[in-house]
């Protein structure tokens, strides 16, 4: 959004080298070129108003067509969201182990901690910012 606010497009390759699966992106900036960028430009506005809600999830449901709204978002800005509802037990399964792989991997425990700790003064996602004009 930074860049196309300032007239740049982010040409993204995922996954460019099959021999490396660790290199997740290219990512190569140059001259705007289509016309969208102008309304993701207009998206450069909403960055201050971005933050991170870390509460557990409900327990409800999502609504069915709130899910494909969201699939249908993600497609416009040019990402694949697949919905795991379907895959729960399987998902929660890998998310178990990647904690157990993270708690174990050296100095990932202290870096987690700077990053979650909360302090009176923070303002890192938890609680709304306060409103700054853009």
């Amino acid at each position: 959004m930074a860049l196309a606010h300032e007239g740049l497009q982010a040409t993204i390759r995922r996954f460019p080298d099959p021999e490396n699966s660790t290199h997740l992106a290219t990512v190569t900036v140059g001259a705007s070129r289509d016309g969208d960028d102008a309304a993701r430009a207009g998206l450069f506005r909403a960055i201050h108003r971005r933050h991170t809600d870390r509460r557990r999830f409900s327990h409800r449901p999502v609504p069915p067509r709130l899910v494909q709204d969201l699939v249908v978002a993600a497609a416009r800005a040019d990402v694949l969201l697949v919905p795991v509802q379907h895959a729960r037990e399987r998902f929660e399964a890998v998310l178990v182990d990647a904690a157990d792989r993270q708690r174990l991997t050296p100095g990932y425990p202290a870096e987690l901690q700077i990053w979650t700790r909360r302090y009176g003064g923070a303002r890192d996602g938890s609680r709304r910012p306060r409103s700054r004009n853009p």
